[in-house]
């Protein structure tokens, strides 16, 4: 699994830096930012399929909830 992930950075990596252009100097902010933007749109994902699961409001304050009321 962290395989997967480090060839992911690793090639979001490289293509930013082998990009010519004028902002080739701001190539971590471009490579950082989009990936940091997708862990956290699964992270969130990951968190709402737990809730789903459990039945329990992960996010807010821990309440059990009924997914069909």
């Amino acid at each position: 699994m962290l395989s997967i992930y480090y060839k992911i950075w690793v090639d979001a990596v490289t293509q930013e830096r082998t990009k010519k252009g004028e902002n080739v100097k701001y190539w971590k902010a471009f490579t950082i930012i989009p990936l940091c933007l997708i862990q956290g749109v699964n992270l969130l994902t990951l968190l709402f399929v737990l809730r789903f699961l459990n039945g329990y409001d992960l996010i807010f304050d821990g309440k059990k909830y009924h997914a069909c009321s």
